[in-house]
């Protein structure tokens, strides 16, 4: 009789090995999209100042409310970028220097920066209201 606590194998060959992780195209692929980010950010931090349109209405001697509105969503524009740049690099770097993918940061840096230039541009708009 066979030993009751034995519990039947499951897998009777050896697992399939690690396929070895494509170095080549996580640098390519990273490359490619941190031009793009790099872009998109010049882009985005260009165009926040054409915000300060929305103070046009504003007299030249006096305080205005817009214009004081539109150099918050400036600002909050070139600050919003700049960090995201600056925690993709450092994120980038983690995980290049581990030996890891890191291509998809890039990738989610775009996706921060068109959101902080969604959040900007409502700023901007809010702004022209006053």
């Amino acid at each position: 009789m066979s030993d009751p606590i034995a519990l039947p194998t499951l897998f009777t060959t050896e697992p399939a090995p690690r396929r070895e992780r494509s170095a080549t195209a996580d640098t390519a692929a990273g490359v490619a999209l941190w031009i793009i980010l790099l872009s998109a950010a010049f882009c985005t931090a260009t165009f926040a100042c054409l915000y300060a349109m929305a103070a046009d209405g504003c007299p030249i001697d006096g305080p205005c409310a817009a214009a004081d509105a539109a150099g918050r969503a400036i600002a909050t524009q070139w600050a919003g970028v700049t960090a995201i740049v600056v925690a993709t690099a450092v994120a980038t770097g983690i995980q290049a220097r581990r030996n890891r993918y890191w291509f998809y940061w890039p990738l989610a840096g775009i996706g921060l920066v068109a959101l902080c230039t969604l959040v900007t541009v409502s700023m901007a708009d809010a702004a022209m209201a006053l």
